[in-house]
């Protein structure tokens, strides 16, 4: 029996211009400074995207890898406090055992540095990352 082969399972990812693959996503490093948390978000959102949000050990190393590279010091990341607890933009809770959120601050959001992950106040200006998924071509 013949079987038909998935878009799925073979072709080649792509990202736009400007982004970089990593995986089946696709991350954007802005180069302006000057946004807010929600500017940040609804910046990604235009873009087809969200700020980033970190699922896994593999996407936090390969952040923290690419951030060495980058010219900008702290972006804004899709991860803050709604209620009583952390959670990111696209509703998933905070899993403190992935990253560690330094506090210092009574922020309601986070932003990341070459090292480390700070909790800072929403309205304060920092570069910002997008991710989306890649197309399959």
């Amino acid at each position: 029996m013949l079987r038909s082969l998935t878009a799925e399972s073979h072709g080649c990812l792509l990202c736009p211009n400007g982004w970089i693959l990593h995986g089946n996503d696709c991350y954007y490093y802005s180069d302006v400074t000057n946004r807010t948390w929600d500017q940040s978000r609804d910046q990604c959102e235009t873009m087809g995207a969200k700020l980033l949000v970190i699922k896994n050990q593999d996407q936090q190393e390969f952040i923290q890898r690419d951030l060495r590279q980058q010219v900008e010091n702290t972006y804004w990341i899709g991860l803050h406090r709604g209620g009583d607890d952390w959670r990111w933009v696209d509703g998933e809770h905070y899993n403190s055992g992935l990253i560690q959120i330094k506090t210092q601050s009574s922020g309601r959001c986070v932003f990341i540095t070459k090292s480390d992950y700070y909790q800072e106040d929403c309205s304060t200006n920092h570069s910002w990352i997008c991710l989306k998924k890649a197309v399959r071509i």
